[in-house]
């Protein structure tokens, strides 16, 4: 199974100095983090989604994550993501895959740390290509996963 590897390539990527490690489960998502870089994500048989908190050192606002095994990346043809049910922040957002992730990632950063406040406890996520959907996941227990994801943040830093 794949999902563990990816997932710690994604706890590799992150920038760190830990005083304290994260790693757990709330309703359906795992929890994961380290120095103040937390996740949490939620692993269906349709993909897997991955919420990422801002930046401990200021470089992004933290995002979103999706990823299905065999899906690749086809630079002829725009891949996008959209996020139905999560309020402004919904899409369609242009794509590419983070590098040397297999399988591939596909991240949309947010645009201000309170962006995920807005995101109600369901939504969903799609992949398009070419105007045809590569994937969908239904989004659930997002509330308790956003406050798991913020108390990570405040544990580890």
């Amino acid at each position: 199974m794949k999902w563990p590897i990816l997932f710690a390539a994604l706890l590799v990527a992150a920038p760190a100095m830990a005083q304290t490690k994260v790693d757990g489960t709330v309703g359906n998502w795992r929890i994961s983090g380290e120095k103040g870089d937390c996740l949490v994500f939620l692993g269906t048989p349709q993909g897997m989604v991955m919420v990422a908190s801002p930046a401990s050192g200021g470089e992004n606002h933290g995002g979103v994550m999706f990823a299905k095994p065999g899906l690749t990346d086809d630079p002829a043809q725009e891949t996008s993501i959209l996020l139905i049910g999560t309020g402004d922040f919904t899409g369609p957002f242009p794509t590419r895959p983070m590098e040397d992730t297999d399988p591939a990632i596909y991240w949309r950063a947010f645009p201000s740390d309170t962006t995920i406040d807005a995101f109600p406890d369901s939504w969903r996520v799609r992949m398009s290509r070419g105007g045809s959907t590569l994937a969908e996941v239904t989004v659930t227990g997002f509330t308790q996963a956003r406050a798991a994801l913020r108390q990570c943040v405040e544990k580890t830093r």
